[in-house]
């Protein structure tokens, strides 16, 4: 119940907002999908009892960078990282989010811990992005950061793609909250994994 609860909430929430008002009839249909209505929105139960959580709000939680140039999947991911008790910054594209990255470097401040990203945006897509950024880290221009593909499309060569540009991971739209909090868990809670070590993972 709560679940739905929140679900309502959220899509009166994002109908309101001025980048959403154009897409009121997709916010409708998509949350028909029993996949999203499958979402808890909310703290996960199941994380209540992971020793390691702490609040988005405490400033020693992990940050993750989610970018997506479409509003409502900002608005749903950054609602599920957080529900998980991480601190969410979001970008409407690749450049913005390097421009984001460079300020924050710019400004001797650690960027991020772990980005999330769309792999088709309008302005700079999510394979340049990372190749962008796995370049600056290969010349120490700044430090490792993980990067993790989101994406509908997950065929053998859209994961093959992800390892090539230095990927972790590629997670599949729409986004399932266990499936996301196992690979944010394996990734920032300092297991032995390495980039495209993650892309077979099944949910």
């Amino acid at each position: 119940m709560r679940s739905q609860t929140n679900v309502k909430n959220l899509i009166h929430t994002a109908t309101k907002s001025r980048f959403l008002q154009n897409n009121s009839s997709y916010i409708s249909s998509e949350f028909q999908s029993k996949e999203l209505l499958s979402y808890d929105l909310g703290l996960p139960t199941s994380a209540k009892s992971h020793k390691h959580l702490l609040s988005p709000k405490d400033p020693n939680a992990k940050k993750v960078l989610v970018i997506d140039d479409n509003s409502f999947n900002l608005l749903v991911v950054r609602h599920l990282v957080e529900g998980l008790g991480y601190r969410v910054e979001t970008a409407l594209n690749g450049k913005l989010g390097l421009i984001l990255i460079k300020s924050l470097i710019c400004s001797n401040k650690k960027p991020f811990d772990l980005i999330l990203m769309d792999l088709q945006m309008p302005v700079m897509d999510g394979y340049e992005t990372a190749r962008i950024l796995r370049e600056m880290m290969g010349n120490k221009e700044m430090a490792e950061i993980p990067i993790i593909a989101l994406s509908a499309n997950d065929s053998e060569d859209d994961k093959a793609r992800c390892r090539e540009v230095g990927m972790y991971n590629h997670l599949s739209k729409p986004l399932k909250e266990r499936q996301l909090r196992r690979t944010l868990e394996q990734i920032l809670l300092d297991e032995d994994v390495s980039i495209g070590s993650l892309c077979d993972a099944s949910d």
